[in-house]
């Protein structure tokens, strides 16, 4: 699978509620991206993380980029990164983009995988 977008994450504060019945957290992030497609930075994003008693997390992350594409044009893309966390974190991402050049990433499908050696990344690849 071909990776479109890498997204280096830095959590900024972390909010949470705990029930009889489980936890909601939601933190707020910021990070850079870098990949062949796009390089920029990543803002005020949100991140819900619901973890029911003996269920999975389930992971909804929201957040604009603002940069430049492959072809150098300034652009905004906005992710939204729905998933689950079962032990290794699959989502499965939604955007839409300014870019003539990126616009592709609005009907490819997408899968994503969060890793953590080196801190938090987002790696979101099509689902080829």
């Amino acid at each position: 699978m071909e990776e479109v977008l890498t997204i280096k994450i830095k959590i900024k504060n972390t909010r949470e509620v705990v029930s009889p019945n489980g936890i909601v957290r939601m933190l707020s992030f910021e990070g850079r991206a870098d990949s062949p497609y796009f390089r920029g930075m990543v803002m005020d994003g949100t991140d819900t993380q619901i973890q029911r008693r003996g269920d999975y997390n389930r992971l909804s992350a929201r957040y604009i980029l603002h940069g430049v594409d492959y072809t150098g044009q300034p652009c905004k893309i906005f992710v939204e990164n729905n998933g689950e966390d079962t032990g290794i974190v699959i989502t499965h991402p939604v955007i839409f983009t300014d870019s003539v050049a990126l616009s592709f990433l609005e009907t490819e499908p997408l899968v994503g995988h969060l890793t953590t050696k080196d801190g938090l990344t987002i790696h979101i690849q099509l689902d080829k």
